[in-house]
């Protein structure tokens, strides 16, 4: 069977289509890959980011945000890596999870935690002490922006911001982690909303919760609107909630209920029938 989707470099890899490789599930030529970030449909075009630490077979830190484009959902093409880690930046060690957003001026965008160890005080001084979450990492939410979307539809280069989304986290939580931003939505169908984000976190000794920020403008101005909802310790539904993410579903219709549905339904309506 012929491989649907092709690589820059793929020629330098002779054994590249051997079976036990994915053919319609999107991965690297090689090396590490987990979360799905961003999918986005720009202007025709489909494209999918993923966390990607390349040269590993297991997870670690430096993970950057592959990407791969498609017309069909079948074929697909890898592309450069989207973001990479900066030496000496908030992302000194690692791009984790965020999403993919359209900017109100067109311009696409995708939204991520940058990594960096506490041992890496190249890449700037601890946070104060009302904000630092103790772990062996600092988390700081961080924008790049597509350079010339509309010259080249797969949108191969992705340009850094130089000022993080947000900086810190809120002061005096107790958080047990702060990471993965999530737009709910542009503000089309709420403009007088602006846009949301959420962010994966917890409370220590708590349980999972999810971060609720809100701002005017996509790239500055974020203020923490008050948590989504939270979890219990004795739930044992985890202490940080990784990778929020709100789907917007419309309602059903009676006549498009899954059969078992109505047919339940109906005999409820038969047996309240019977008690009155």
């Amino acid at each position: 069977m012929e491989r649907p989707w092709s690589s820059p470099n793929m020629g330098a890899h002779a054994n590249w289509s051997a079976v036990d490789k994915p053919h319609y599930h999107v991965a690297p030529e090689s090396g590490w890959i987990n979360d799905p970030n961003g999918p986005l449909y720009f202007n025709g075009t489909y494209h999918i980011f993923y966390q990607h630490l390349p040269g590993s077979a297991q997870w670690g830190f430096n993970l950057v945000w592959g990407h791969a484009t498609s017309q069909d959902l079948v074929h697909w093409q890898l592309m450069d890596h989207a973001i990479e880690p900066t030496k000496g930046s908030v992302d000194n060690d690692g791009c984790f999870s965020g999403c993919a957003a359209v900017d109100t001026d067109g311009t696409p965008c995708l939204l991520y935690s940058a990594v960096r160890l506490r041992g890496s005080t190249a890449a700037g001084p601890l946070p104060p002490s009302e904000c630092d979450l103790s772990l062996p990492f600092i988390e700081t939410q961080c924008i790049v922006y597509a350079d010339e979307p509309y010259k080249d539809l797969r949108l191969p280069n992705w340009r850094k911001s130089n000022v993080p989304l947000l900086c810190l986290p809120p002061a005096g939580l107790k958080l047990a982690g702060w990471r993965d931003p999530y737009v709910v939505g542009p503000p089309v169908r709420h403009p007088e909303r602006g846009w949301t984000i959420l962010i994966g976190s917890g409370i220590k000794e708590q349980g999972g919760t999810i971060l609720v920020y809100r701002s005017w403008e996509l790239a500055k101005g974020w203020k923490l609107a008050g948590e989504l909802c939270c979890g219990k310790k004795e739930d044992g539904t985890g202490i940080v909630w990784e990778c929020p993410l709100l789907a917007h579903l419309e309602p059903l219709d009676a006549d498009r209920m899954p059969a078992g549905y109505k047919h339940h339904h109906h005999q409820n309506e038969q047996h309240h029938h019977h008690h009155h």
